[in-house]
């Protein structure tokens, strides 16, 4: 199936680390701006200039990271399935391609009970089954999964940009009147109570899974030049059409200008990530991370520290938000991200231990 070289070594990713670590710490940046603005996590009743000269502007910049985060998600499965195969043909067996479906399927339901978890312990009952991030992407591992299992890396690459061509003509054919759960999950809702729709968003896990196989499968240098060259490309289009940063609607912040957004705007997420890790691939880091440091921290922590910050984040600002002092947002950040680097600290410490399950996001020692 590929001419992937057996991992030899604990070496990691470390660009995919440094990209993962970045994300989630956008993530607490943008959310909690969101939470300490918005009404009702929804809303923002009257705009002050400040609030749209400055605070919307830097919302837009760090939302170049966390969309990354179904990106790394994507990476993380193409080194995981390596696991799976024969390291003589490096192909799946019936039976390991069974086994390898099977612990896809296990991880799916486990990181989406998370996320209906963290959905009531956040927003409560009535909230519980919003479809969200951690839904989205364990659907998407079962989905990639399969399809490399039974075809190649490129048909998972394929399968994203169909679904990142087909999704504005499926919103049009479905429409948003009907109500049914399946249609939350495959093309979200209007009313920004359903999130991460799986059209268009299972093409960036998809771009993400297919530029760790390339990282796996060609040299170095031609690794560097298509992710540079595909990256800039990407996110030159989008400029040039306007739709480079996220639209966002004063109205409605989780709606339809955040989640059903043109495919240019969707490529433009894709050349962030391809562009950061070419640009991180002139760097040896011959060394290895430094394991409390916050770059391991948070990204082997990334789905903790997703977890904690949402419930943690948002009830503090609710708490607090009707004071209207900034200090208290800067505070609420603070500890977030001190909170943040102590469940990293955890993850990489119970890892050692082999509390915590193994991290797939080695790779092989390669040349070139």
């Amino acid at each position: 199936m590929t001419n992937e070289c057996p991992a030899q070594s604990r070496n990691r990713w470390v660009s995919l680390d440094i990209a993962k670590a970045l994300s989630i710490f956008c993530v607490i940046l943008a959310h909690t701006l969101v939470w300490w603005y918005s009404a009702e996590d929804q809303y923002v009743v009257e705009p002050s200039l400040f609030f749209s000269q400055k605070v919307v502007p830097l919302i837009q910049s760090i939302g170049l990271f966390p969309l990354m985060i179904p990106m790394a998600a994507g990476a993380s499965l193409r080194f995981y399935a390596g696991k799976f195969w024969d390291p003589k043909t490096f192909c799946f067996s019936q039976k390991q391609k069974c086994f390898f479906v099977l612990s896809l399927a296990q991880k799916a339901f486990l990181i989406a009970f998370l996320g209906y978890a963290m959905n009531f312990l956040t927003w409560g009952i009535d909230s519980m089954f919003a479809w969200d991030v951690l839904q989205f992407i364990g659907f998407s591992l079962l989905v990639a999964g399969i399809i490399f299992s039974w075809t190649r890396a490129e048909g998972v690459l394929i399968a994203g940009g169909l679904v990142l061509s087909s999704a504005s003509f499926l919103r049009d054919w479905i429409g948003p009147d009907n109500p049914a759960y399946w249609k939350f999950i495959l093309i979200g809702d209007w009313g920004g109570d359903h999130f991460w729709p799986f059209f268009p968003w299972f093409s960036i896990f998809a771009a993400g899974f297919y530029t760790a196989h390339l990282y796996l499968t060609v040299k170095h240098g031609t690794f560097k030049k298509i992710c540079l060259l595909t990256g800039i490309a990407f996110m030159t289009a989008a400029a040039m059409t306007g739709l480079f940063f996220l639209k966002i609607d004063f109205t409605n912040w989780w709606g339809p200008a955040l989640f059903h957004p043109p495919a240019v705007h969707v490529l433009s997420r894709i050349g962030a990530f391809m562009t950061l890790v070419g640009i991180l691939a002139f760097f040896p880091f011959n060394k290895p991370l430094s394991p409390y440091g916050f770059i391991n921290t948070f990204s082997r922590g990334i789905l903790f520290i997703y977890l904690i910050h949402t419930i943690v984040g948002y009830h503090a600002c609710r708490m607090l938000q009707h004071t209207g002092h900034a200090g208290f947002l800067i505070m609420i950040i603070f500890l977030e991200a001190a909170l943040a680097y102590g469940i990293g600290a955890s993850v990489v410490y119970f890892r050692h231990k082999n509390v915590v399950g193994a991290d797939p996001c080695v790779r092989p020692i390669r040349q070139g």
